[in-house]
């Protein structure tokens, strides 16, 4: 049968080599082995007996009461193995994770007196390695946070937001000041941008605008490169580094890390951590995830810079549209007018019944090229009001049979010239054509479909179809003429674009009609589109929408 003497003779032969200690419950001392000292360096000999205060005195302020709960657990049990999980202080100051497991164990030579006898376990490195990576975890999350953050802001909230991600890099890393520097396009000059400090740590970025790189020239260089710094002490720093020492130790600066801001190939200035006061390790881990961030934070200014551009440009191009538009405006006044003059005296030719049959003819020629001409204008200011958005809608109740009447009667002379026959295929039942829009728009688009049908027609017939959907009136325009092929029936209402055929370029126009239609269409809430094939003429569709 097994004592706990026994238990305790045993236990006593398979610990020699490890770190033990035996606490004495009468005496209330530890007795400690020489593996024991040695891991925490404690200077004692052989056999140390520590008193039980001085022994107390090295746990973890925070682990004590543990420990000692522990302690007497075991004692009352008697017969019961236990393991504590604490931290001892190392002779360097550092704490050690240590779990120790033992039992209450009777001393052969004494049985009156109990012992609690333990083996510990140094787990320190498994505790740091536990702590890497959580730290690791911690630390991409905030770089994800970071990169998240960056995206998408505007130009009012990107310095604050800035200034708050820096904020966060010292409160997770421990730095006593974060900064941003940024070097002018040409490399010439740099200026602090961004700064956040700990609590009573003094900014210095009014202090450091618009420095000449040169004023540093160790420092810069191995930035461009997009080499990172990092100096645990100042007396790191190479001989060549004389003017970066003199200047971070009036800052009172012991550590630094510095480390590049770039995009591809363009370094746009650096990220720094600094330590005032006091030393500041950064392991390669840290090290290797503050650059990631450098990186992001590169790819996030560029798309900020780029986002600003783009907004630059769309800025300038509305301005310059608007600028464009104001002067079609008053170029269409300068012109209408003297166009007006020669119209009125076209007519009055005209109207002289002693007028030669020629001039007659030169008459109404000259009066038909000055009205395509009105309308080329025309369309060209309205077209640049769509590029600008300025297109406004004049809604009236009106009656779509009244204005496919007009148009039909209106295209009835061209078509008989042409020897083609216009029909009209109105479906609209007395009150179904009612609806609300905008009158001058939907007779632009209306009679822009049945010009077109008539130019690009040399025979056969164009029927104008009217009927009414449940939720809008359809209305067609259809032909017989030359078609267009399948891969053009987009590109047709595009602005300034024509079918490029060689039949097609026979006709004249400058290729806006369908595109001003096309925009009059959608602000109106409809559709409109095209079916088509080469040849086989081409039916235009238009929906307006019914609104109640």
């Amino acid at each position: 049968m097994t004592t706990k003497g026994d238990r305790c003779s045993e236990a006593v032969k398979t610990s020699a080599s490890l770190p033990v200690w035996e606490y004495n419950v009468l005496d209330k001392t530890f007795k400690v082995n020489q593996a024991w000292c040695s891991l925490i360096d404690y200077n004692c000999d052989v056999s140390e007996v520590i008193a039980e205060s001085d022994f107390c005195d090295l746990i973890h302020p925070d682990d004590l009461q543990c420990f000692n709960e522990e302690l007497a657990l075991a004692i009352k049990n008697q017969d019961t193995q236990f393991t504590i999980d604490y931290r001892i202080r190392h002779n360097n100051g550092e704490w050690k994770h240590i779990k120790s497991i033992g039992s209450i164990c009777s001393c052969p030579k004494n049985a009156s007196k109990n012992t609690i006898k333990a083996i510990n376990i140094d787990l320190t490195n498994y505790h740091q390695a536990i702590d890497r990576l959580l730290y690791k975890t911690k630390m991409e999350e905030l770089l994800g946070d970071i990169a998240a953050k960056l995206v998408d802001l505007n130009e009012d909230a990107f310095d604050n937001t800035v200034n708050e991600l820096l904020q966060s890099i010292i409160d997770f890393a421990g730095a006593d000041r974060a900064y941003v520097f940024l070097f002018t396009p040409d490399k010439t000059l740099m200026s602090n941008t961004h700064e956040s400090c700990a609590p009573g740590i003094s900014k210095e970025i009014d202090n450091l605008q618009e420095i000449p790189v040169t004023s540093i020239p160790w420092w810069t260089t191995k930035v461009l490169k997009k080499e990172h710094i990092y100096l645990r002490t100042l007396e790191n720093l190479p001989e060549e580094a004389c003017i970066e020492k003199e200047i971070l130790s009036q800052q009172n600066i012991v550590s630094l890390l510095v480390l590049p801001i770039y995009y591809q190939d363009n370094v746009m200035g650096f990220l720094g951590f600094d330590s005032v006061n006091r030393e500041k390790i950064w392991t390669q881990s840290d090290i290797y995830l503050l650059k990631a961030i450098g990186k992001t934070m590169g790819s996030s200014l560029n798309a900020f810079k780029t986002k600003l551009e783009i907004i630059e440009a769309k800025n300038r191009a509305e301005e310059n549209a608007m600028l464009k538009t104001a002067f079609l405006n008053n170029l269409s006044h300068e012109i209408r007018t003297p166009m007006n003059g020669i119209m009125g005296f076209s007519e009055l030719i005209q109207m002289d019944p002693d007028k030669p049959e020629l001039v007659t003819h030169y008459a109404e020629k000259l009066k038909e090229d000055c009205s395509n001409l009105l309308n080329i204008i025309t369309s060209v200011i309205e077209i640049s009001k769509v590029e600008t958005n300025q297109i406004e809608l004049n809604e009236s109740h009106i009656d779509i049979s009244e204005i496919l009447k007009k148009i039909h009667r209106l295209y009835l002379p061209l078509a008989e010239q042409k020897n083609i026959k216009l029909y009209l295929d109105n479906h609209l039942a007395n009150g179904s054509s009612l609806v609300l829009t905008d009158k001058e728009k939907l007779k632009h688009i209306i009679s822009s479909l049945v010009s077109n049908a008539l130019k690009f027609s040399s025979k056969g017939d164009v029927t104008i179809h009217a009927e009414r959907r449940e939720s809008h009136i359809l209305l067609s325009v259809k032909d017989h003429g030359i078609g267009i092929a399948p891969q053009y029936h987009e590109a047709i209402f595009e602005q300034f674009r024509q079918v490029e055929t060689d039949i097609a370029r026979q006709y004249s126009g400058i290729g806006l009609g369908l595109s001003l239609s096309k925009a009059y269409v959608e602000k109106m809430g409809g559709k409109i589109w095209v079916d088509s094939a080469t040849g086989q003429g081409a039916t235009f569709y238009v929906t307006i929408p019914i609104k109640k």
